[in-house]
């Protein structure tokens, strides 16, 4: 009688502990935002572009008004080496539109664009204001010049651009 008396008293207390285990892992949610963003940041760290790419997809479902989630998501997709991914991604969420883009994905998407070869979609933009440093605009119009082969041109543009280029040569 004593022996299961232990034992009721031990299944007891195993009942009892793994109640409170249930309860403590409710309170310690692996899956919220701010652990979420931790695991994407370590895994962008660690190389695990793939990965990392898959957890900010979920962070940017999760929270579609954060610029910074955006950002990183783009850069995951950038370092899986898949660009196209990430200019589809990144239309997708500026709605085809880089003046409602943020300064820094602006530049992570012109700088795709140049890598895709579509320096006359960069132009266009540029053409129509797209807000971005002057220092920036003219990096692109005179890579565009350079990769085009008009290098007179190219080194004209350099020397009106507050004579960025001696004119001992």
């Amino acid at each position: 009688m004593i022996i299961r008396y232990r034992h009721l008293k031990l299944y007891i207390g195993i009942f009892f502990f793994f109640i409170f285990g249930i309860l403590q892992a409710q309170n310690e949610d692996l899956y919220n935002l701010e652990n979420s963003n931790k695991y994407a940041r370590y895994l962008l760290a660690s190389r695990q572009y793939n990965l990392a790419a898959e957890e900010f997809e979920r962070l940017v479902f999760l929270d579609k008004k954060n610029d910074a989630f955006k950002n990183l998501l783009i850069v995951a997709y950038y370092k899986t080496g898949n660009r196209a991914k990430a200019i589809e991604r990144v239309l997708e969420l500026y709605n085809d539109n880089p003046v409602s883009m943020p300064e820094t994905i602006l530049g992570k998407y012109l700088v795709l664009l140049q890598e895709s070869d579509s320096l006359p979609q960069i132009l266009r933009y540029l053409d129509e204001g797209i807000h971005i440093k002057n220092t920036d605009k003219s990096l692109f119009r005179w890579s565009n010049l350079m990769l085009n082969k008009e290098y007179k041109q190219a080194k004209n543009f350099l020397e009106t651009q507050q004579g960025l280029v001696n004119n001992n040569e």
